[in-house]
């Protein structure tokens, strides 16, 4: 891998925001309009109106690892600083909660405490029923994907209508729309098996419209050809308004997982589930989780600096340079 290789895109994520569009009528919440959904406002009523505990329903779920919650997003959309990242340029330290930032987690950790707009960990494993997690047992209002959702729609199937709406919004605009690019790499490993002419066909197969157009049905993951994205088979439910996912492609806000750091898996591990977290279990304060979770993370950074110098040392010689 460290010789020059190259690729093309197959697939990616985005942050997809899907909405349950029964509970939505029956909480009398309107279908979100960009201008008309501030994270704050809006779209923080929503959560409250979808949520009625003799239904068992709930505004939101927020799963994944905390670096890609909603806490994040929300942080970073009402921060004072307008182009946040990860952690810094020179890979020193993490900045994630800076600027104001940490008012996404201070957010997260009320829906679920305080409010109970956000069911908790356990809660989440006695409402997700045969589906397998809530949103497809229709007990979740609003649901952030990864982009594709071929899974959801086979677990769905006829329980309720469903749609992909706008993203909320903070002062500058939607909260900042997280990409991430899987390419299929051609590496030294074909020069040295003399077979790169038929693994260039290959790729370009994939990538093409044949194939992307199919995932276009399928809806596994993402396509990245905007002709196959604005075509009619695209645009046709379900979910309801998938069209929705152009919008997210052409977002003037993009922010991107700062994966190219050699510990970055190691990293994420290491910040955990916000679902799960000692913040969002009430064990501990905002500012003692971020001040925890913070010093884990930096002390990361300073032990593979050099590694992560290496790496863009390497990246940046590149014929096309990327720098980490």
């Amino acid at each position: 891998m460290r010789g020059p290789f190259h690729g093309l895109p197959y697939q990616g994520n985005l942050n997809v925001l899907s909405a349950n569009l029964a509970l939505m009528e029956s909480a009398g919440v309107e279908f979100p309009t960009p201008g008309n959904w501030g994270i704050q406002t809006e779209f923080s009523d929503a959560l409250r109106r979808i949520t009625d505990p003799e239904t068992e329903s709930y505004g939101l779920w927020d799963s994944g690892t905390l670096v890609s919650s909603n806490a994040i997003s929300w942080g970073w959309a009402l921060s004072d600083e307008e182009n946040l990242m990860y952690y810094n340029k020179d890979a020193t330290r993490w900045t994630v909660f800076d600027s104001g930032a940490d008012v996404g987690l201070r957010m997260l950790r009320d829906f679920v405490l305080e409010e109970g707009v956000v069911p908790s960990r356990a809660r989440y494993r006695e409402i997700r029923g045969d589906a397998g997690e809530p949103f497809s047992n229709g007990k979740i209002g609003f649901f952030h994907w990864g982009g594709g959702v071929g899974g959801p729609i086979n677990r769905i199937k006829d329980r309720f209508p469903w749609a992909l709406i706008p993203l909320p919004e903070g002062p500058r605009g939607p909260q900042p729309q997280k990409f991430s690019d899987e390419p299929h790499l051609i590496t030294q490993m074909a020069d040295l098996r003399g077979n790169t002419e038929a693994v260039v066909e290959w790729l370009l197969y994939l990538a093409g419209p044949k194939t992307q157009s199919r995932v276009a049905i399928d809806r596994g993951s993402v396509t990245w050809r905007k002709d196959v994205v604005r075509s009619p088979e695209y645009a046709a439910g379900p979910p309801e308004n998938h069209v929705q996912q152009l919008h997210y492609l052409e977002s003037d806000n993009p922010a991107y997982q700062q994966r190219m750091h050699p510990a970055w898996q190691e990293m994420v591990a290491q910040s955990g589930y916000a679902s799960n977290s000692k913040v969002m279990l009430g064990e501990v304060s905002v500012e003692q989780g971020i001040e925890e979770m913070l010093g884990i993370l930096d002390r990361y950074m300073e032990e593979h600096h050099d590694r992560f110098l290496e790496l863009k040392g390497w990246a940046e010689s590149q014929p096309n340079p990327v720098t980490p």
